[in-house]
């Protein structure tokens, strides 16, 4: 089994900027091109944190996720965002370590809870949540889009 290691991101290049790219376009077909300016305000913003895992074999990034943590009236939530597992590393345990790595620091800012979607069809996606302590809520998603396609 490699070694799996997950790294709040912190500073942004060019080639990190192509590879998270490229793991979007995993995730959705839709998926703009990340820009390095619009990425380095993302990781400059208080709210907001990416999360990248890395084999230690490969350099290019494994997967990623993005936690987006809000005090509201109701309290401090977190809400967890773009899952994305690069295909050659599934089921080697990246996921698992992104979803610890956004618990620990959910815990660390005092959020009550953490939220995520997935659509149905993501069956194993699924199953790795409910693994994780994920509990399936019974509610209503309403979505109304904007803008066809979101430019980064």
């Amino acid at each position: 089994m490699q070694n799996i290691r997950v790294e709040c991101l912190s500073s942004v290049t060019e080639t990190l900027v192509s590879d998270l790219t490229n793991l979007l376009s995993e995730l959705s077909e839709t998926a703009s091109d990340l820009e390095a300016d619009v990425l380095k305000g993302i990781i400059n913003s208080e709210s907001v944190q990416i999360f990248v895992a890395y084999d230690d074999a490969i350099p290019a990034p494994a997967g990623m996720l993005t936690l987006v943590c809000v005090t509201l009236l109701s309290g401090k939530k977190c809400i967890i965002e773009d899952v994305i597992v690069g295909t050659r590393f599934r089921r080697r345990g990246v996921a698992s370590e992104l979803l610890h790595s956004a618990i620990v620091y959910s815990r660390t800012y005092g959020a009550r809870y953490i939220d995520l979607t997935s659509r149905s069809g993501r069956v194993a996606a699924n199953e790795l949540y409910k693994k994780t302590g994920f509990i399936k809520r019974q509610t209503n998603v309403y979505r109304r889009i904007l803008l066809e396609k979101l430019d980064l």
